[in-house]
């Protein structure tokens, strides 16, 4: 019996020590979100009104018929956001549903503390890292964060593809290429104009591979008429892309 209680309180330590760097973290993103939410309480009425309509409009639609709709007319594939809100519109009232719908999005934007600080720690120490994320989260484009629009849903998501865009170019295999490429997609599909993550996983692969033996390799052989050429192909795919 004492050797397993010396066990057990062998353990402890241990699973405090994995939890405590989580510490810091966890107190900035509720201490930031129940300020958020509380300023989320105060709006009463939406504040870009048209946009925030609109999306009340596809997520109501989505809960009622699974399909978006604006003013009772099909309107094709909606933002993420629509379908992330569409539940909140199962409360009793359009004032409850109203409510939660803010508080979706507070929760969810401040949440872009957790990739921030996993993308930071690529580069920087521990409290860096935290700071960097603390202050990911405490900029004044969080005061989109109960509105509903886009945003709140694109910023954690953009960042989190970001951090796995990093982590795969740090270290590539087809997972993290995957999961990399699955993250842009979630991002783009919030709002398309995230699309540019792939461009971003694509130049970062192309680096690489720019920078590989074979590849240098070969560019040693390049003469200068070659060189022209590709400085001149290279414009040419960035003018065509831009």
């Amino acid at each position: 019996m004492s050797g397993s209680g010396a066990q057990a309180s062998g353990r402890k330590p241990d699973i405090v020590a994995r939890l405590w760097p989580a510490i810091p973290l966890l107190a900035i993103y509720f201490a930031l979100a129940t300020l958020y939410a509380w300023q989320a309480s105060r709006r009463l009425v939406p504040t870009i009104f048209i946009d925030e309509i609109e999306m009340a409009q596809l997520s109501r639609a989505i809960s009622e018929t699974g399909e978006p709709a604006r003013r009772g007319e099909p309107y094709g594939f909606a933002s993420l956001v629509a379908y992330a809100l569409a539940p909140t519109w199962w409360l009793a009232s359009t004032s409850a549903a109203y409510a939660a719908a803010k508080l979706l999005l507070v929760l969810s934007m401040t949440a872009t503390i957790f990739p921030a600080f996993a993308l930071a720690r690529l580069v920087v120490p521990y409290w860096y890292a935290v700071a960097a994320a603390g202050a990911t989260v405490a900029v004044p484009a969080l005061a989109y964060s109960p509105i509903l629009v886009e945003e709140p849903l694109a910023y954690p998501l953009s960042t989190l593809a970001l951090w796995l865009i990093a982590r795969c170019l740090a270290a590539p295999s087809w997972t993290r290429l995957g999961v990399a490429v699955v993250a842009s997609g979630l991002a783009a599909l919030t709002r398309t104009q995230l699309s540019i993550l792939f461009a971003v996983l694509a130049l970062g692969l192309l680096w690489i591979g720019w920078q590989s033996t074979p590849v240098r390799r070969w560019r040693a052989t390049w003469s200068r008429w070659d060189w022209v050429g590709a400085v001149t192909l290279a414009l040419g795919v960035a003018f065509a892309f831009s």
